[in-house]
């Protein structure tokens, strides 16, 4: 399997197209089920999420926040070329989302 790698800004508009319509689904059968959940999410963030998780998954996330020291520690291990593919992929995420977004910000 090939993964394919896009540079957002150097793509052409018929393949962001191509490729934002990918991540689509048809939602509308589930948006009332989940409305409450996304509301919960957007009115007490990150609690609600790891609310959510336990409640659904299990998952016990009451130690996932690292302190001020650890990130420090751990940021200090890293070659700067890493540190650079790191923010390079974190931008690459949030320009795709947010594009992503304002096409579907009215759905909900």
């Amino acid at each position: 399997m090939t993964v394919a790698f896009y540079r957002w800004k150097e793509t052409d508009q018929k393949t962001r197209e191509r490729i934002l319509r990918r991540a689509q689904a048809d939602i509308d059968a589930v948006t009332e089920k989940v409305r409450p959940i996304i509301e919960d999410v957007r009115r007490r963030g990150d609690t609600a999420l790891i609310d959510y998780a336990q409640k659904f998954e299990g998952a016990d996330l009451s130690g996932l926040q690292a302190t001020e020291e650890e990130f420090d520690s751990a940021e200090s291990q890293l070659d700067d070329g890493l540190k650079e593919a790191i923010r390079r992929c974190a931008r690459n995420v949030r320009v795709f989302h947010e594009e992503q977004m304002r096409r579907v910000e009215d759905r909900w």
